[in-house]
């Protein structure tokens, strides 16, 4: 698994959902329908290099990207002004 599109009407990536992931996973883009990403849903995704946002979700927990040593790039459609207030 190289990269993960997830579906529209999704709402929520748990905690821990791809919990040192390794090497496969490579990209993620996440749907607008998302409005939460739980704490150290992605932690130790040592692969991952990109993640894309269809929009910005209302709540980023925290360490959810911790020790995403190759990671390179956050992409947003737009920067909203909540940005500030998901970055802790």
């Amino acid at each position: 698994m190289r990269k993960v599109v997830f579906n529209e009407g999704l709402r929520k990536i748990g905690e821990q959902a791809f919990y040192e992931c390794g090497a496969s996973l490579s990209s993620i883009t996440i749907p607008s329908t998302v409005t939460e990403i739980d704490i150290m849903a992605f932690y130790n995704c040592n692969n991952l290099t990109e993640v894309v946002f269809n929009d910005v979700p209302q709540k980023i927990g925290h360490y959810a990207f911790i020790n995403c040593t190759s990671l390179e790039r956050f992409t947003f459609p737009t920067i909203s002004m909540r940005l500030g207030t998901l970055i802790q």
